[in-house]
């Protein structure tokens, strides 16, 4: 069987109301992945995935652009929904991962209603060759898809003031 080049930890995240953790994505071959999918699986009844933090520690800024003061940051992608077995999901798209490289996130729970929460974590899909991007003036955009059928209710990036 062939070793999986990305790997994930931890797997399993349970976190109280408040609670925070730190969340690894690892390449552990010498050479670049791209579209690299991590899924967040919501295993708590009754908990939303805008109750949930999965936000990057250190975005490379590589891909992305402005809209007037505002820099949008597209080296992750954050697709909410529900898989094909009906799960509620949150699916991140890191756009490239390096050799070798680890890339680090913030899990939270922001839940108001006090419920802790329990997430399962997998790595959902790769490839070995970077996304099209479509440039066409001062206009780009990140061609992509979810790697199973997946019902999308929203997609975020992270934005801040452009300097």
């Amino acid at each position: 069987m062939e070793k999986h080049p990305i790997s994930i930890s931890p797997a399993d995240v349970s976190l109280p109301t408040g609670g925070k953790t730190l969340f690894k994505v690892y390449n552990k071959e010498d050479r670049a992945y791209y579209q690299v999918w991590v899924k967040f699986t919501i295993e708590t009844p009754g908990v939303v995935a805008k109750n949930i933090g999965v936000d990057p520690l250190n975005p490379k800024g590589e891909l992305g652009g402005n809209a007037g003061p505002v820099q949008i940051l597209a080296d992750h992608i954050m697709v909410v929904g529900t898989d094909q077995e009906g799960s509620k999901a949150i699916c991140v798209l890191i756009a490239s991962l390096d050799a070798k490289e680890t890339q680090s996130f913030v899990i939270s729970n922001k839940s108001p209603d006090g419920l802790p929460i329990r997430i399962l974590a997998s790595v959902w899909d790769f490839a070995a060759k970077p996304g099209l991007l479509i440039e066409q003036g001062n206009e780009s955009a990140l061609s992509f898809s979810v790697p199973e059928s997946f019902t999308v209710e929203a997609i975020r990036t992270k934005m801040r003031r452009a300097s």
